[in-house]
């Protein structure tokens, strides 16, 4: 099978329902966000500021990155989990935007999909990373679902609700209104609001859509 792609903004379930799509499939699951965020990560911890491009573009080029078992690894070591913080979301999301920052980490994207068969979710697989394949979804949820999502998977210890929210907000308009491959609906993309839809239910209309797409 192809890689299927998986976009949306966040908080709109991308990752959980790629994993539990990928376990039903047997494939690998490459949460793309997660490796910008790796990016912001190693940025914080050098004392890179997010608008020094041209280091931050160089540092995006020195990472690499694999999967082993069913873990996406950089540099062959696990990411540390410091990564799922707001913060680093918040700074992914800024850095993301930098053009050579974004070719650099596609390239490293679209080589993984050669290697593997891989369900990929972030914000631009479909119209930017692997727009050939057939598999194409956007998941989607009322942002203050997807603020509830994202602040009761830990945030709560940190922020509260309505920090969460607000972030949640910037964070949906500089990925909309960012220059370059800007969160878009990929053309035949199939687009599935799960805002009153569980992991289970998500994942059963897109087996549906699979299935249905295999058997042409």
């Amino acid at each position: 099978m192809k890689s299927i792609a998986i976009d949306g903004p966040s908080g709109s379930g991308k990752s959980t329902v790629a994993k539990a799509l990928a376990e039903k499939l047997g494939m690998l699951h490459l949460d793309t966000g997660a490796m910008y965020r790796m990016l912001a990560w190693k940025a914080d911890a050098a004392g890179i500021p997010n608008d020094d491009t041209e280091v931050l573009e160089k540092l995006a080029g020195r990472l690499q990155f694999s999967i082993e078992g069913h873990e996406l690894r950089e540099s062959g070591a696990p990411l540390p989990a410091a990564i799922r913080a707001q913060q680093f979301a918040k700074a992914a999301s800024v850095i993301s935007a930098i053009p050579g920052v974004r070719k650099e980490m596609q390239e490293k994207q679209k080589d993984l999909a050669i290697r593997y068969s891989l369900i990929m979710d972030g914000r631009d697989i479909g119209t930017c990373v692997i727009p050939e394949t057939p598999y194409k979804f956007y998941l989607d949820a009322n942002v203050e679902e997807r603020a509830r999502r994202r602040y009761e998977q830990g945030e709560k210890t940190r922020y509260t609700f309505e920090e969460v929210l607000v972030a949640m907000k910037e964070r949906d308009t500089q990925d909309m209104n960012r220059a370059i491959a800007p969160l878009t609906i990929a053309e035949g993309a199939i687009v599935i609001d799960n805002t009153n839809l569980s992991v289970q239910e998500t994942v059963d209309l897109m087996m549906e859509f699979v299935e249905a797409k295999d058997a042409l």
